[in-house]
């Protein structure tokens, strides 16, 4: 087994083996796991069940562990004396995804933001276009042996954004397989992020002073 697929394996296995345990169990909506806790409750009709958002709540933590891993190497890299392109492209993908974990934690482009008069599509392209421009900036520095990595997370994020623009009316089981491809993008970009800190501290570490 090469590195790219066992990189690829440590990444995707975890959030595999969750999706796939909490579809084939037969006691709860997985749905309702996948939601926002509030979210759920209100679907369900009921008020509350500890699992109520739990898969929602774990990829929350996906990306505060990315934002984490990014911003941490950031602030040694830059105290290191690393190349400031090194440091603007860990600076980049922290601010990046700490945005994107505070908008899947608030709900901001699909409640909080559509409210205050700016469409959910226009958000959700204002995003688009920041991961292109990422991804266009840093592309020298993003393409490395963990590329399939991201590239497989982008796919997944790209799926479900996909099915939550084009199909407007869905039903359980498209709500399902949008939020499981989001799930899988999630951890994607975050298995990206925290393997490309850990290698440019230690390819600094390795540089002369």
């Amino acid at each position: 087994m090469n590195q790219a697929i066992k990189k690829n394996f440590f990444v995707f296995a975890p959030a595999a083996i969750l999706v796939i345990a909490l579809l084939v169990q037969p006691w709860v909506n997985p749905l309702w796991a996948f939601q926002d806790p509030i979210v759920a409750a209100q679907s369900s009709g009921e008020c509350c069940s500890a699992y109520f958002g739990v898969m929602s709540n774990i990829g929350v933590i996906y990306w505060i562990v990315g934002a984490t891993a990014a911003a941490c190497a950031a602030i040694v890299l830059r105290a290191s004396g690393a190349p400031s392109r090194t440091v603007a492209f860990m600076t980049s993908a922290a601010l990046l995804t700490a945005a994107l974990g505070l908008d899947d934690l608030l709900l901001l482009h699909e409640r909080i933001l559509p409210k205050l008069g700016i469409p959910q599509k226009a958000i959700l392209l204002a995003y688009a276009l920041a991961g292109v421009a990422y991804v266009a900036a840093f592309f020298r520095d993003i393409r490395s042996r963990d590329f399939s990595v991201l590239c497989l997370g982008i796919l997944a994020l790209v799926v479900s954004l996909g099915i939550d623009v084009v199909f407007s009316e869905q039903t359980d089981q498209m709500k399902i397989a949008e939020d499981t491809a989001k799930f899988f993008g999630i951890a994607g970009w975050t298995g990206f992020h925290w393997l490309r800190a850990i290698a440019a501290m230690r390819e600094r570490a390795r540089s002369p002073a």
